[in-house]
């Protein structure tokens, strides 16, 4: 069986179960249009009668360029009618897609996106499933042979380490703050919320289970959203659109970034940028991708911006923002406890790697 072939089964068979799904919107770049339509040819024999796929290159910057005004109000139509139908998104990762042309129509288009805000709302209440799948390009930004590239990357695909046991450890603990500190320089604490849960590879939501990030090894949850107190060293690069940003460091008070270190243009995009909405452990691995997924599943990380809601009793509490952007500080020191109503400390990681509880 070919990779491309195996990884569509496990969207199908692993992921979801899509049995009694109306509608599905596969989204990916148009190099991808293969894959994705043998994606869709194993929905067909799940029962899903309604797919669409939706490109992010290519024919679709040639419809905005014809009129965004128009582009615009048939994606709201269009997305008004899927959400009738409580469909699911399969977004297809692979970085490094055929360039997009950015023109004054796509400018204009981009402006006027909170238009959609709907959507955004739609898919964190519902199951939605991204995936990352290797390419020809990302292979040779790596230095890699296509099929070297798909070994790395099957490497996550086929780990065992879900670490869903410690998850269930750590939520019997009932701790209510987490303090990282590594030699890097992080040495940060934060409150989290009343009764939470960590959440794993698979999340349980409205009814529904999915996996909604595939590979996933994280555990996370989302902390108060005036709590974060202390420094935090990022120890990878962020690949944000397809540029990449080095050395950056953020001070927190009363859970906002008052100081950064090369984060200003991310910062800037939004005023809820500057609060946490993610704390995530995973164990350090080196290397790094120019994958926002793989790289988050190489060491714990933090999210800027949006907090996923699952897990938390109190959405209230969290913070809420258009975007969620992952950056890794993970290493070999880092050390991670929990700490319990009561001041008692419970190690979670030590060295990079998660304590046996």
């Amino acid at each position: 069986m070919n990779r491309e072939k195996r990884l569509a089964l496990r969207v199908v068979s692993e992921y979801y179960d899509f049995s009694s799904t109306k509608s599905v919107e596969i989204l990916c770049s148009y190099e991808n249009n293969d894959f994705a339509k043998i994606l869709m040819e194993l929905l067909v024999k799940s029962g899903v009668r309604n797919i669409f796929i939706t490109y992010t290159n290519g024919i679709m910057c040639e419809e905005i360029n014809n009129g965004y005004r128009k582009y615009l109000d048939d994606r709201i139509s269009f997305y008004k009618e899927r959400i009738s139908e409580e469909f699911i998104r399969i977004t297809i990762l692979s970085p490094f897609p055929l360039p997009v042309v950015i023109t004054d129509e796509i400018s204009e288009y981009q402006k006027h996106l909170s238009e959609l805000s709907f959507l955004n709302d739609y898919l964190i209440e519902s199951p939605r499933i991204m995936i990352v799948k290797p390419n020809q390009l990302w292979a040779r930004k790596l230095g890699l042979t296509l099929e070297e590239l798909w070994d790395k990357v099957d490497s996550f695909y086929d780990s065992l380490d879900s670490y869903d046991s410690i998850k269930e450890k750590l939520n019997n603990y009932q701790i209510n703050k987490i303090h990282f500190k590594s030699d890097e320089g992080t040495d940060c604490i934060f409150e989290l919320t009343p009764n939470f849960k960590w959440i794993g590879k698979k999340i349980s939501w409205n009814g529904h289970t999915f996996q909604a990030n595939a590979p996933s090894l994280e555990i996370f949850t989302a902390p108060k959203k005036f709590s974060g107190e202390g420094k935090i060293v990022f120890t990878k690069p962020l690949c944000y659109h397809g540029k990449i940003i080095n050395d950056m460091e953020i001070q927190l008070h009363n859970g906002k970034v008052i100081d950064n270190k090369n984060l200003d243009s991310i910062i800037s995009l939004d005023s809820n940028l500057s609060y946490i909405g993610e704390v995530a452990l995973c164990p350090y691995k080196e290397g790094f991708y120019y994958s926002t997924i793989l790289d988050e599943n190489s060491g714990c990380h933090i999210a800027l911006g949006n907090a996923y809601p699952y897990g938390i009793e109190n959405k209230n509490l969290i913070n809420q923002c258009p975007y969620h952007i992952d950056l890794v500080f993970g290493s070999d020191s880092l050390a991670v406890d929990g700490i319990k109503e009561d001041g008692s400390v419970i190690p979670i990681m030590r060295d990079g790697k998660l304590c046996t509880l």
